[in-house]
């Protein structure tokens, strides 16, 4: 292969990446969300539970939901978003709670993609009215305190 056929085959290539890259996404929630908060999956532990990789930029309680800003590579590619909690309280004051996200991003661009989801923090009402609770996700050193009534 010749030097301008190569130059020709590397200039091809970067240009389809960065037509693909460019693509609509979308992103998917789990079925039987009664609102736009995504749903709690009840589990014993969080063995097993692998996520692609993001980082958690922001969280705050809005709503009775749990919001958080999030950073990821991609952009061309469908992601998807799952939240689990193991029932773990640790004793504290607030007591804490870590839920873990499961974020799935079948996509092979890299570009810094931000995104915002929501999570409904119904499962924790009664912690919230009983003097708050502090809530994380794993992996990240944000977490957000909730308490009833919203202010």
């Amino acid at each position: 292969m010749n030097r301008g056929s190569l130059i020709r085959l590397v200039m091809l290539f970067s240009v389809f990446v960065t037509l693909s890259c460019n693509s609509s996404r979308q992103v998917t929630k789990t079925e039987n969300q009664s609102s736009d908060c995504l749903p709690l999956q009840m589990v014993d532990h969080y063995e097993g539970i692998d996520s692609d990789f993001f980082d958690v930029q922001e969280m705050f309680i809005k709503e009775n939901c749990l919001n958080l800003i999030l950073t990821y590579g991609g952009g061309c590619g469908e992601v998807n978003y799952e939240v689990f909690y193991d029932k773990t309280v640790l004793e504290s004051y607030p007591p804490q709670v870590f839920l873990k996200l499961k974020f799935t991003d079948n996509d092979p661009c890299r570009a810094i993609e931000t995104d915002s989801i929501r999570i409904d923090l119904s499962w924790f009402q009664s912690m919230a009215r009983a003097g708050g609770i502090n809530i994380g996700i794993e992996g990240s050193p944000i977490q957000a305190t909730y308490a009833l009534p919203l202010r």
